[in-house]
Formats: structure tokens, sequence, C-alpha cells
């Protein structure tokens, strides 16, 4: 697939001309912009929108205009709907020739939802990630090559990193504050085995519901809470019949830019470097906003007279503790990531303190 907009051959009525025009088409192809289309289903004036807008500031600055970005918002193009637009249709829309859209900023479950990627469910793995410094560690110094490496497989280039936070526990009556609060709670997960193993460990029952019918059935008491991030609480109305939200973040949710590795074929070299390389800087600035924005959504949660609760260091290892099961069962099913998933344990343990203490994301 091309993105070349190519200029028309004048007609040429002498070899002279002829010279001329082609010298002349040669030095103006070098100049000819590339376009690609990338988009999110997160709506303008969102952490997410405003990395893919840096980003095509940054690229079109550096190319000199050589390479052009048009960013798509709420996943919406001239040709596409948002109407029931869902994050797995942008991935799939990479995967067709000649498709509306060359890239995309997902979360990296819908890349593994998609393509089956297990290298990406590390960073979700229950309590293995416990503060924002942990997880830029694990995404950009061990897991970035086997990732790049897995989504190559799959036709896919790996760019920046981003997150959409962490997942804790909408309640209503109580919070999910200990192990002991677990139990007998009813909790809306996402699909994945991982998230409903991850529940039922710490002593839930995992309930699947799609997020247009987690609201009505929250409401009407068929669950007693739902597992999410802080924004998609508020976004997907999971907050209005709460009255707690539990802070477990138990697992850290991280988001990537992807682009179709068959339109990045296209480009230069050079363009393909300059969009690439800056990877590093890009995912710490779209990380950075995504955190600073938290806490002005748990101060929203509690605007709506939610109780936001911590858990205690205590509560934290006990649950901890229980959830084990699920990283030994990953391990079990992926053999072959045995070797990182212990790089990332041994990694972390350095990273920590020389107690081994687990230190609270309020830290950092």
């Amino acid at each position: 697939m091309s993105f070349t907009l190519l200029n028309e051959r004048p007609i040429l009525l002498s070899a002279l001309a002829l010279l001329c025009a082609t010298s002349a088409s040669g030095a103006s192809a070098e100049q000819t912009p590339y376009t690609l289309a990338v988009a999110t289903l997160a709506r303008e004036s969102t952490p997410w929108v405003d990395q893919l807008m840096a980003l095509q500031a940054r690229v079109e600055a550096e190319s000199d205009g050589r390479l052009r970005l048009r960013v798509f918002p709420g996943g919406t193009s001239a040709v596409m709907e948002p109407t029931g637009l869902r994050e797995t249709d942008l991935v799939r829309s990479l995967e067709v020739p000649e498709g509306r859209f060359q890239g995309a900023l997902v979360a990296t479950s819908t890349l593994d939802a998609v393509h089956d990627v297990p290298v990406l469910r590390i960073p979700e793995l229950p309590f293995l990630l416990d503060t924002g410094a942990e997880a830029d560690l694990v995404l950009d110094d061990l897991l970035r090559e086997p990732a790049e490496a897995a989504l190559g497989e799959r036709g896919l280039t790996l760019g920046a990193w981003s997150e959409t936070g962490w997942r804790g526990v909408i309640t209503r009556g109580r919070p999910a504050d200990s192990p002991t609060a677990f139990s007998g709670l009813r909790l809306r997960v996402e699909q994945p085995d991982l998230y409903r193993d991850t529940v039922r460990a710490l002593g839930a029952t995992p309930v699947q519901r799609s997020t247009r019918d987690a609201l009505p059935h929250f409401k009407l008491g068929h669950l007693d809470g739902v597992v999410a991030t802080p924004f998609f609480a508020l976004a997907a109305g999971w907050i209005e019949p709460a009255t707690h939200f539990t802070r477990t973040d138990h697992s850290y949710l991280a988001a990537a830019v992807v682009f179709s590795t068959e339109a990045l074929e296209d480009l230069p070299s050079d363009l393909r470097a300059l969009l690439l390389d800056g990877w590093r800087a890009d995912s710490e600035a779209a990380r950075a906003q995504v955190r600073a924005m938290e806490p002005l959504l748990l101060e929203r949660i509690e605007a709506k007279q939610k109780v936001v609760v911590d858990l205690t260091p205590a509560h934290r290892e006990a649950l901890r503790e229980k959830s084990l099961p699920v990283h030994q069962a990953f391990l079990q099913d992926h053999p072959d990531l045995e070797p990182l998933y212990h790089e990332v344990q041994a990694r972390l343990s350095a990273h920590r303190d020389p107690q081994g203490a687990h230190p609270r994301r309020a830290g950092e």
C-alpha cells in the first residue's frame, strides 16, 4: 500500500524538456508527503488523543512535512460511523489492505484479544506491579523486544506505549478492601481467562457481561460490583449505582500505538525511523499525562458521594498471596515465557528496597 501523492508528469515536447521534467520530478518525489491515518476510540481532550496529536506534531515537524498523520478521535473517519465501534474493530482494520486506518492507539489487552499475544499479559498479572516506575521498567526494558517480535509476527509494528490505568473494584454496600471482603461478591469482568482467574483467586465470583450490559445488571442487583480503572468507572457510568471504589490496583493496564507493518513498508527508511525511534520519550510523556489525570478522576468519584478506599499494606500483601496461583497457571499455559517472567521478578526485586517492601503508588 502506498501513501505517496504522485504529481502528474507534464507532456514533454522535446528531449530537453523530457530531461528537465524527469529531473524535476525526481527532486519533487523526495519531498512528496506520505500520510498515515491513526485512530483511537478515546474522545478529544483526553490524554490518549493528546498523545496522538503530539506524535502528529513531532513527526510532521521533524520530517519537514514529508510525513503527515491524520488523527481520528473516537475512531471516526469520513466513511465510518462511531456507533458500535470497538477497539477490536480498530485492530482488525489494520489487517485490511488499503484499509481506512494504518495505525491505532488501543489497550494491550485488545491486541491480545485479537491476536493472542501472551507476553502482553505479563504486566496484567495480579499484584505483579505496584508503581508506575515498575511498569515503565518492565515494559520499556524487559518486554519491549519480545512484544515487538510477537506483534511483528502478526503484521503489526509497535510504536510508543501508553496506559489506561490501574484496575480497582467498584462495589455497592461494602468495599472490597480485604481478603474476606471479596467473598461472595459477584464481579463483572472482561472476557480473558486471566481476569476471571484473578477474581476467582481473590475469593469472588467472576461474571462476564458486556460493557453495555454491566450497568443495568449492576443497578438491578444482578452484580455486586465491577472491576475497572477509575476512568472507565466514570466513563461507563458504573460508578453511579456504587457506594465504594476500592483502589486495589491489582492489575496494570497498558496501551500502545501500533501500525500496520505493510503500511510502514511503503515509507522511506528515514521516515520509518523518525516515526518509531522516539518511542521512549513519546511513552514517557503519554504515561505522565494519564497519571496526572488519576487524582482528578478520584476527586470526581468522591464528588459523587462515593467512598474511595485504599488497601492497607497487610491486606494488599494477603491478596497478593491469594493471587499467586494465577501466576502459576499463566506459566503452565505459557512455559516459553517462564524465563522472561523470572527475569521480570528479579528486576522488580532489585528495584524495590532491600527489605522487599512493595511501595504504594501514592508515594511515587
